[in-house]
């Protein structure tokens, strides 16, 4: 997080109810979801005749966040011209419109976020190592979803409320089922896919409480995860996720291969009898070829 002008209180901004800005403008804007060669005139404004369609004068989203935070979520994602731009800006909270002459000047504070790895991005090239500092006064890394316990519940009955009430559905509880459920999937989405499931299963839910039945199977989102560590469902024995890992390994190995035996075998680094042998040990039907 920075701050343009004074930069006086970078650490007692962090805290928004502590701040002398919570009561004034918050101004956001997604930096990868608006074209390059828009988002400088998102961020700063244009003068009237800048570029094709600017038919008149625009203020700039920092401009409209004169005294309190603008928010640029996604920040890794824009250009290295526009960063240097911004890292001017956050110097001494000067910029100027795109087509225009004249110098402006406001006091905002400024947050940023990236779901990137920031130092990946400063190694490759990607990111100004420079801009890094002057944003980096006070860090904040929130942990995943899936590291967060049983908070991952607290978070689905919060979703269950609010689409309850806007759907005007009479659903209002979570059954144990789902519950395990929730907290056994590794959340690769973290809150929005949370968000997205909690949804979906209001959606197809017919009775009081939300069953496992109406959530997503997970299938395509646990083959997103990677290097995440293994989640144990509540209730679930050591014997049964074990079973439920290698389950999800060979179901993974004969997508890959498209069921075939022998080079999901060879995937797996096991014979044709071994894997077969574990295949109906757990119960694995399916159609599968043998070469």
């Amino acid at each position: 997080m920075g701050e343009s002008g004074t930069g006086k209180e970078l650490v007692a901004g962090a805290v928004h109810g502590l701040s002398r800005r919570h009561h004034q403008s918050y101004v956001r804007i997604n930096c990868a979801a608006i074209p390059e060669t828009l988002l400088e005139s998102e961020l700063f404004g244009h003068e009237r005749g800048a570029f094709t369609g600017a038919i008149k004068q625009k203020m700039g989203r920092v401009e409209e966040a004169a005294g309190g935070t603008i928010f640029l979520d996604e920040i890794a994602d824009m250009s290295k011209p526009l960063q240097a731009k911004l890292l001017r800006f956050l110097e001494d909270g000067s910029f100027t419109r795109v087509g225009g002459t004249q110098e402006l000047r406001v006091n905002v504070r400024l947050i940023a976020a990236t779901n990137r790895d920031i130092a990946a991005a400063i190694t490759q090239g990607e990111f100004r190592e420079d801009l890094f500092h002057r944003l980096n006064v006070v860090q904040l890394n929130p942990p995943p979803l899936r590291e967060r316990g049983e908070d991952v519940l607290l978070l689905a009955e919060h979703f269950l409320k609010l689409f309850a009430a806007t759907m005007n559905k009479n659903v209002t509880a979570i059954s144990r089922a789902a519950r395990q459920k929730l907290l056994s999937h590794g959340w690769p989405g973290n809150i929005r896919e949370l968000r997205n499931a909690i949804e979906r299963g209001l959606i197809l839910e017919t009775t009081r409480e939300l069953q496992a039945g109406s959530l997503p199977d997970f299938q395509i989102e646990a083959r997103l995860q990677k290097n995440q560590p293994v989640q144990v469902g509540l209730d679930e024995s050591l014997d049964d996720a074990l079973g439920r890992i290698e389950r999800e390994l060979i179901t993974s190995a004969l997508d890959q291969n498209n069921s075939n035996l022998t080079r999901a075998a060879e995937r797996l680094k096991l014979t044709r009898h071994a894997l077969r042998y574990r295949m109906q040990r757990l119960n694995m039907g399916g159609d599968i070829t043998p070469e």
